[in-house]
């Protein structure tokens, strides 16, 4: 199922305040273990629909169609800042609110039936739970992820900053591993209701080497996407 027309109309209505800037940057992160994702941290449009493209094309053979959602809001909480969509161990940080591009593109990828995108929101308790779930499931580094993503108010880093471009080292990586793990816990409950849960994960790990770039030392390394 696809996403709800409420949250299609916040992001059809979402006003952009960027300055016209484009910027890409490819990362890896280390999530956990020996676990890599590949994010693609972008504020393009065109870089956005050739990650929506690659993305049509991995699930087109697939019967399971999902993908992890997580969105970030401004300061004000009144609109979407930053939309993360996670597939197996790659995500797209799409920073929203800093595009000037048409977003037609994604607005009909959210909007597609055939995909369904899990936000992991549980009743009373919508982001409290995924951490609890996420340490039992997937590892437990995730118990004290919450906790670890301090806002500082001097350095500029932490909820209050999702509209600042670009974003910070700790708040791109906590967006990317975030969608990663929605993503991974969909997953982990269909093999289960499924009964299916003997199988090994169904794709590989990202590996640390190769395209792209990492957050190392606190320098921002630009990589490539194509």
């Amino acid at each position: 199922m696809g996403v709800s027309p409420s949250g299609l109309m916040r992001l059809a209505n979402n006003d952009t305040i960027d300055d016209g800037d484009q910027m890409m940057e490819v990362h890896k992160f280390n999530p956990h273990g020996d676990t890599w994702i590949q994010a693609v941290y972008t504020n393009e449009g065109n870089t956005m629909e050739s990650v929506l493209d690659m993305y049509d094309e991995m699930l087109k053979d697939e019967v399971d169609k999902f993908f992890g959602l997580d969105l970030e809001y401004n300061w004000n909480k009144d609109k979407i800042a930053v939309i993360q969509l996670a597939i197996k161990q790659h995500v797209l940080v799409f920073h929203l609110i800093r595009c000037k591009d048409n977003i037609n593109r994604l607005k009909k990828f959210l909007w597609d039936s055939g995909y369904t995108f899990d936000m992991f929101m549980l009743p009373g308790r919508p982001r409290t739970g995924m951490a609890a779930m996420a340490e039992h499931l997937i590892h437990p580094k995730y118990a004290d992820m919450k906790a670890n993503f301090v806002t500082d108010y001097e350095k500029r880093v932490g909820h209050s900053f999702w509209e600042y471009k670009p974003l910070a080292d700790m708040n791109l990586e906590y967006a990317a591993t975030d969608a990663y793990v929605c993503y991974e816990l969909y997953r982990i409950i269909t093999l289960v209701n499924q009964g299916r849960q003997h199988l090994t994960p169904f794709c590989a790990s990202v590996t640390n080497d190769g395209a792209g770039s990492s957050v190392q030392g606190g320098k921002r390394h630009r990589g490539y996407y194509s």
